[in-house]
């Protein structure tokens, strides 16, 4: 319908959006088994029969039908939509034809000459707190630039793609990029397929809109052609400061603040129906692919990690700044990714995935996305991209996560290599918390972030750092060595060396590791297995 619409809307500019709708929807009539048409199910419906008017419209009480999507998603109407944003007054009232300003666009007024402007389209709900949330797509934007043409939130995922996008960048292997005005952008992290973001203005993202193109020249090239046929360039459109500030003014209140949280701790039905337990401790509830009881305190999780590891197997080997983006558990669920297997044997259809910070309390989850970033570059995955490795000594090539299961049955501890500045980033906890579940023992790295290197002790990870002027590609390791570090148990202080032994197919290399376990405090973890054992040991002796 939109698509015949828009066709016939170019065709015959003059012709009203209700009598185009009409036509169009007669010609539909008796065609509902051609694949092309969607089937009419309600034909008065569709045609507004004997109501060319709002006025002639029965009320909601007398209606013999009602729109299923009102009633089942509890979603606003547009009016109130536009009206909850505070953008009601940019498109022109529902009138009588007379009184309508044909220029300004809106697509509840049946008689406009120009077809909407744009429309929003529900692509996801969720419950945040008492709250109902969401997400929306601007239908004219949205996939623009690789599908992420948006003023996003801190985390900045985009939604879906148009399934044609999606087989394009899979088929043609297309450097898809994404622009937002949110505090996101590193690869994958706006959707798994866009491997570049840049960050900007909400105004510059609307531009980037208009262009449709991520090599655009806004000093030298136009966004479009004005009515009296004049180029159009960014500089015509960017509002001067004194207008961003009589904007502003205009458009934000107190009162609009007082209204929205006056009902804040308020929630839907769904909120108000959820059962609660006096208990002070929670009922976990085994059945639930978002909450689970995390293993933190298990016996297998809260032993001592000042211990000797022997025979350890290389996980990961990686390059120089690996940041907790590429490690921690973030951004969309893949469905044919470990995670996605997970919750589809869990019942959890496509559409509910959802993203890793969504189910950051399902710890079966997290540790699945440990080390899958699309763009990680491990090179024990022979040249495969994304959270790959090699299972040694066989060689076969599978997800890190898959590989990390088989090590664990076969009782083999795990390492990391990695170079300069390991653990830049902002995916603070999990970045440790993935890899302690992965069954990895310690990470060895030229240099260390200093926030993700205390993570790793609080977890019970040792972080070893190679002697200055050493790294992976100088002691000439490959990955495939089995790993021996000695010392560790006879620690009686903080950074101390010491001894590593790599045995390869091309002999024996011998070094030396400073354990960045920096304090008394975090010695005091290290023994414990991690700051949580630590403090529930704690609490344990003081009776609590």
């Amino acid at each position: 319908m939109a698509t015949k619409l828009r066709q016939m809307h170019y065709e015959v500019p003059d012709l009203p959006y209700s009598k185009m709708r009409q036509v169009i929807a007669v010609s539909s009539l008796g065609h509902e088994k051609e694949v092309s048409l969607p089937p009419v199910v309600f034909p008065h419906y569709a045609l507004f029969e004997g109501h060319d008017r709002f006025s002639r419209l029965p009320k909601r009480e007398g209606r013999k039908f009602v729109p299923l999507h009102r009633e089942s998603c509890g979603f606003s109407s547009p009016g109130e939509l536009f009206t909850e944003l505070g953008v009601r007054e940019w498109f022109a009232p529902i009138q009588n034809t007379e009184e309508s300003d044909g220029t300004r666009r809106y697509c509840v007024d049946k008689e406009a000459t120009a077809l909407p402007a744009f429309s929003l389209r529900v692509v996801g709900r969720r419950s945040v707190g008492k709250r109902t949330v969401f997400d929306l797509t601007v239908d004219s934007l949205h996939a623009f630039i690789a599908g992420t043409v948006a003023v996003h939130n801190c985390i900045g995922n985009s939604g879906p793609l148009a399934p044609e996008i999606e087989k394009a960048i899979k088929e043609k292997d297309i450097y898809a990029v994404a622009v937002l005005s949110g505090n996101r952008n590193f690869d994958g992290r706006i959707h798994p397929l866009v491997k570049g973001a840049f960050l900007m203005s909400p105004m510059l993202v609307v531009a980037f809109a208009l262009a449709g193109r991520i090599d655009f020249d806004f000093a030298s090239a136009p966004l479009g052609t004005g009515k009296d046929g004049r180029m159009i360039y960014l500089r015509d459109l960017w509002p001067t400061l004194d207008e961003v500030k009589k904007t502003v003014q205009a458009s934000l209140s107190s009162d609009l603040y007082a209204r929205r949280y006056a009902e804040a701790m308020k929630g839907d039905s769904r909120w108000e129906k959820l059962t609660s337990f006096d208990d002070e401790v929670y009922h976990w509830d085994d059945a639930s692919t978002y909450i689970r009881n995390p293993p933190w305190f298990e016996s297998s999780m809260s032993g001592s990690s000042k211990k000797d590891i022997a025979g350890a197997r290389v996980l990961a080997v990686l390059e120089d700044k690996v940041t907790t983006d590429h490690i921690s558990p973030a951004g969309t669920i893949l469905i044919d990714s470990p995670a996605g297997a997970y919750l589809k044997e869990h019942g959890v259809g496509l559409l509910q995935m959802s993203t890793y910070g969504s189910r950051r309390g399902n710890h079966e989850v997290m540790v699945r996305g440990g080390f899958a970033n699309i763009r990680l570059r491990n090179a024990l995955a022979k040249g495969k991209e994304g959270g790959f490795t090699s299972h040694l000594p066989d060689g076969a090539v599978m997800s890190i996560y898959d590989a990390s299961m088989k090590y664990a049955q076969e009782k083999v501890p795990l390492v990391v290599l990695a170079g300069k500045q390991y653990g830049a980033g902002s995916s603070r906890d999990w970045a440790a918390k993935a890899p302690r579940l992965l069954g990895v023992r310690a990470v060895i790295a030229e240099s260390f972030e200093r926030i993700h290197r205390s993570n790793l002790v609080a977890m019970g990870v040792l972080p070893l750092q190679f002697a200055e002027g050493q790294g992976v590609k100088q002691l000439g390791l490959t990955g495939e060595e089995v790993v021996d570090v000695s010392g560790i148990a006879a620690m009686t202080a903080p950074k101390d060396w010491v001894d590593v032994v790599a045995r390869g197919k091309s002999g024996e290399k011998r070094f030396r590791v400073l354990v960045r376990v920096d304090n008394e405090v975090e010695m005091k973890y290290l023994e414990s297995g991690g700051v949580l054992p630590y403090v529930f040991g704690r609490l344990n002796k003081s009776g609590h």
